[in-house]
């Protein structure tokens, strides 16, 4: 059975419970959603529309385990970033941006570490301290990066980005961010 997802996200996590989400692209576009809760995942759909409730129904029927498995490697592919203990690799891109999302400067430092496969891309914003952190997921399907900052928890992503604060081009800048 072909996987015909797109856009997979974590929407947030509270209280130990992860929200998520994906579009099916088959017949119709159809949201679903998922909760991750005490190790067990289920869906949900939120539309009112009729036809996509149907289709809600049968795809749970049909083939909610094929994307259950997706998911879950997709959840334990995140999950891997807090197990890990140091991290270690190279700057592989940096520049000073102007951010289309929210119209400030930005900082883009892309770090391709050894302990991941695919690299990760840090986008400070200094002015109002926040950041933004993606990565592109190797799961079975082909995904573009993906906010996980707000995924892993605080020490972990000061673990990846303190091996390389004083080795930016921008470490004056950036002095104060993610301490």
């Amino acid at each position: 059975m072909a996987i015909n997802m797109n856009s997979i996200g974590i929407y947030g996590v509270r209280n130990n419970v992860i929200y998520g989400g994906f579009w099916l692209k088959k017949d119709i576009d159809v949201k679903i959603e998922f909760k991750f809760e005490n190790e067990e995942l289920s869906f949900s759909c939120t539309s009112e529309d009729k036809k996509e409730i149907n289709y809600f129904s049968k795809w749970l029927l049909k083939e909610k385990d094929a994307y259950e498995n997706v998911v879950l490697n997709y959840l334990n592919e995140l999950d891997k970033f807090n197990h890990i203990s140091s991290f270690e690799g190279k700057i592989v891109e940096e520049h000073l941006s102007k951010s289309k999302r929210i119209g400030v400067q930005s900082y883009i430092i892309k770090v391709q570490y050894d302990e991941i496969p695919n690299p990760v891309t840090f986008e400070f914003f200094p002015g109002n301290r926040s950041f933004y952190l993606l990565y592109k997921v190797p799961v079975s399907m082909d995904l573009k990066e993906m906010h996980i900052g707000h995924i892993l928890k605080k020490e972990t992503t000061k673990r990846m980005w303190e091996p390389f604060r004083d080795k930016t081009n921008y470490k004056l800048q950036l002095l104060h961010m993610l301490r």
